[in-house]
């Protein structure tokens, strides 16, 4: 398969993958909810992802009985508060970050929302570390935008699909 990539791809893009073609196949053009479930698939890892208010909703009981930086908050607006922590969460894990560190709160942060579901930063995860022990059939990436603008955990994708054969290349808009 050859996927064209891009960050604002997955509310649809234009032309596509038709363009001037009639037809096409082989070829998808997806942003990072695409791509993410185009890997997911490859590798076996499909399934129905949990919706940011259910994993806001299922952390909630934590979030009450476990005393942390978030707790006067949570007295105000749990529901508020726990989707606020898993969006750090998920930005954080974006960057890099496996939910160790030093610093007080990370630590309160990475031992609440273990017992979350997954977020797509946590999905993304799983993809990377399956990628150098599965094929992901992946030919191509065509990127539009440069690969430093992506955050870096899409850029250790990128070298894992590199490091099993999938060429990645980037394609700047006229």
């Amino acid at each position: 398969m050859r996927i064209v990539f891009d960050p604002d791809f997955d509310s649809g893009c234009w032309p596509g993958p038709l363009g001037a073609r009639d037809a096409v196949a082989g070829e998808a053009w997806v942003g990072p909810g695409g791509l993410l479930g185009t890997l997911e698939t490859a590798l076996g890892l499909a399934a129905p992802p949990v919706s940011t208010t259910e994993r806001a909703a299922r952390l909630m009981g934590p979030l009450r009985d476990v005393e942390g930086f978030w707790s006067r908050s949570v007295e105000v607006d749990p529901f508020g508060s726990a989707r606020r922590l898993l969006s750090w969460c998920d930005t954080l894990a974006m960057c890099g970050w496996t939910g160790g560190g030093d610093a007080p709160r990370l630590a309160q942060l990475a031992a609440l929302v273990a017992q979350a579901p997954q977020g797509f930063a946590g999905r993304l995860v799983a993809v990377n570390l399956l990628l150098p022990k599965r094929d992901a059939c992946v030919e191509s990436v065509t990127l539009l935008s440069p690969r430093d603008d992506l955050e870096p955990l899409w850029r250790a994708t990128l070298r894992l699909l590199e490091a099993g054969g999938t060429r990645v290349e980037f394609a700047p808009l006229p």
